[in-house]
């Protein structure tokens, strides 16, 4: 039950439904969230708040003898609400892929020429940027998990390009799951664009190399942050979210990133997302010396990085923003059947809706058949990700 209480009621157990205030006047990174002790509290308190819902199903309850306050019983969203002109009914994948791949498309050609012009000492057109991050936007609210799909259709011989438009996409559709308005979701879209673009003043020989830096080398490189925050310092326009994501990527909420070594909430809630997401894409892309990793064993790393690099809740967000098992994923059931996964559950991210393709028990492809393992009464599971190349398996075909 929905309860709207006084702060003063609030205690340790009690598990906050709304702080009845939009983001970003509040701190908190997450808007629902339980009170694990007085400091939480204290911190409700000094931003003013005087009152909060409470749900008594996941935390405690008043006591007895406090009555709650009247008007609980629709509070308004603490992150600001997107707006429902632009937050159309979600599409079917087929009707929003092609779409979504012309998008990524273009976002690549404006990274390319915004690196370009960073490369060679040019003005950066940053105007160029809002027309293709609105229709990055546009198509994650229709089906967030076709632009997420087309940012996984990588090359290594791209990544610089493409791993700042995947970091855009994932941002975004990060950005959704927190509840951002658009014009938020567009302003860390387009720091995902950007967050990069000071790597273009570090010499080709470094940033291409197909090995591990030295610590000359590697202390170079991390001044691309610096270099990136002093290309967009020379342009007008931009707004701090947009900054935040650049210059705060990879710091991290124990202190360990760079460059400023910021720790917990000194790092804006923009920076926290950017951090998740960058270390994300960076794991579970090919590069010239690393194999990607698949995306459910990079969910397990985030999580396990919770507390240290990352504040504790914000990988859980992402993962139900992205899903453990992406479109596009090529499975291993309980059954032996080899499936892609085709659609997100938003409700069971381990049970996605699938196409079956292979048989892998008897070595024999099968005509391609449904399979929705979030159907009352189908027991079959996932066991294992598996590499389509191993398999001749082209996933383009089924997605």
């Amino acid at each position: 039950m929905i309860k709207k209480i006084d702060v003063a009621a609030l205690r340790p157990g009690m598990f906050v439904h709304d702080l009845n205030c939009s983001w970003p006047q509040h701190s908190f990174l997450s808007y629902r969230f339980p009170i694990r002790s007085e400091r939480d509290i204290h911190r409700i308190a000094e931003l003013g708040i005087r009152e909060v819902y409470i749900d008594t199903e996941l935390g405690e309850d008043l006591a007895p003898s406090i009555a709650p306050l009247t008007d609980a019983a629709e509070p308004h969203a603490p992150w600001p609400e997107v707006d429902r002109a632009t937050s159309p009914v979600r599409l079917p994948l087929a009707a929003e892929l092609a779409k979504a791949k012309a998008i990524y498309r273009q976002a690549l050609a404006l990274v390319d020429s915004l690196m370009r012009s960073a490369r060679f000492g040019k003005q950066l057109e940053l105007h160029q940027m809002r027309p293709v991050v609105s229709a990055m936007v546009g198509s994650i609210l229709r089906n967030p998990d076709a632009m997420l799909h087309a940012a996984r259709l990588k090359q290594a011989d791209q990544y610089t390009f493409q791993h700042s438009v995947a970091t855009a996409t994932l941002l975004i559709a990060f950005g959704r799951e927190m509840k951002l308005d658009r014009e938020l979701m567009e302003q860390v879209g387009m720091g995902g664009l950007l967050h990069d673009i000071g790597k273009q003043k570090i010499p080709l020989k470094i940033l291409n190399k197909p090995a591990s830096l030295d610590a000359q080398e590697l202390a170079l490189m991390r001044r691309h942050v610096e270099f990136s925050c002093d290309l967009l310092d020379a342009s007008r326009g931009l707004s701090p979210a947009v900054l935040e994501v650049v210059a705060q990527h990879h710091e991290r909420f124990d202190g360990t990133g760079y460059p400023l070594q910021l720790r917990g909430e000194e790092i804006s809630v923009h920076g926290q997302l950017a951090a998740i997401v960058d270390v994300y894409d960076a794991i579970t892309s090919d590069r010239s010396y690393h194999p990607a990793k698949e995306p459910s064993a990079t969910m397990r790393q985030l999580l396990e990085s919770s507390n240290r690099q990352f504040a504790p809740d914000l990988p859980s967000y992402f993962i139900r923003a992205i899903g453990i098992y992406p479109v596009g994923s090529l499975v291993r059931l309980e059954s032996g059947v080899l499936a892609v996964v085709v659609e997100q559950s938003p409700d069971q991210l381990l049970r996605p809706r699938l196409t079956a393709v292979f048989d892998a028990l008897t070595g024999t492809r099968v005509t391609p058949f449904e399979i929705d393992l979030a159907k009352p009464g189908n027991s079959d599971r996932i066991v294992s990700v598996e590499n389509p190349d191993h398999w001749k398996i082209d996933i383009n075909r089924f997605v």
